[in-house]
């Protein structure tokens, strides 16, 4: 789809796709079941073959983690908590607009859950591409409440991110880079680049959500299932693109000039509370405005906001 045709409810429901997909390797790895067994909804709309009522997860088991490597045990566990917590946090915010959880195969990457070693190997690639998603899609946000809590989340996945690397690079696991974009850690990459951070400009890489789905869908261009998402992912955004060719933030400028030549289609979006800017409590809920002779309409509007339903 266009970037110009692209709205930031679109833009939310690409990121629920990711975060189901990163909540349930972590949640397996570390438990062995399903977001669905923490009582994490999954229902919502669906594209395809992909059910209204929530995918189906395969390929996914819990790791044993060796006994001198509590700590990365216990990060790990972290790690998946949060990620839950994204996941409700942009239900949450979608309401009835979030999409359904899609089929998803854990195995995508042939490894994961066999030992610690692969399991870091494959959460570092999750968590850069995560970054690099929340980044690319910042240019194509407007409203103050959705920057915010893009914001909070990019950084969380940030700090997953780093977090997993460094591991990846104490221990000495190698790894293979994806794509011009990729920075991958020492041993394998350079013996400085412990952060996924050019150092020519300090920031994140930058990929659209085509590229990022040309990583999601199993390293192919043009395809819209497949990889991850054997099924394809839920919403508007399904399509990819040709890998990303460089790591840099490029286009920085541009952003700004997407931004302000984009209308907001989401007039009612996360509100500013005190929640929201602590970034540590679930958002209010938003939904598409809807009007009165929508069949969503029941004879009465929220003086305050559209209402969304309950998680």
């Amino acid at each position: 789809m266009p970037e110009n045709k692209i709205n930031e409810q679109d833009i939310l429901n690409f990121a629920l796709n990711l975060e189901y997909l990163e909540a349930e390797f972590y949640t397996y790895a570390t438990t062995g079941k399903s977001i669905t067994t923490f009582g994490i909804g999954t229902k919502g709309h669906a594209n395809g073959a992909n059910p209204p009522a929530g995918g189906t997860t395969v390929g996914g088991k819990q790791v044993t983690f060796s006994d001198d490597e509590r700590f990365l045990r216990d990060l790990a566990s972290q790690i998946g908590a949060d990620e839950r917590a994204h996941v409700v946090l942009l239900r949450g915010a979608l309401g009835l607009a979030a999409v359904a959880m899609p089929n998803i195969d854990l195995n995508a990457l042939g490894f994961g859950f066999g030992n610690q070693n692969d399991f870091l190997r494959a959460a570092r690639i999750l968590e850069d591409i995560g970054v690099t998603a929340y980044s690319g899609a910042a240019g194509l946000l407007k409203t103050p409440d959705i920057i915010a809590a893009a914001a909070c989340l990019l950084g969380a996945e940030a700090e997953h991110a780093a977090s997993i690397r460094t591991q990846v690079a104490r221990l000495k696991i190698p790894t293979t880079a994806l794509d011009g974009a990729d920075l991958v850690p020492p041993p394998s990459g350079q013996p400085r680049q412990f952060l996924s951070i050019e150092v020519s400009d300090g920031l994140v890489a930058r990929r659209t959500a085509g590229q990022v789905l040309y990583l999601a869908l199993g390293s192919k261009a043009g395809v819209k299932q497949g990889g991850f998402f054997p099924t394809g992912l839920n919403g508007a955004i399904t399509s990819s693109e040709e890998a990303a060719k460089a790591a840099h933030c490029s286009g920085v400028t541009s952003c700004s000039r997407i931004c302000n030549s984009r209308k907001p289609t989401i007039a009612n979006s996360i509100r500013a509370s005190s929640k929201l800017g602590r970034c540590t409590e679930r958002p209010t809920r938003f939904s598409p405005p809807v009007s009165r002779t929508s069949p969503r309409y029941h004879g009465r509007l929220p003086t305050s906001r559209w209402a969304g339903r309950k998680n």
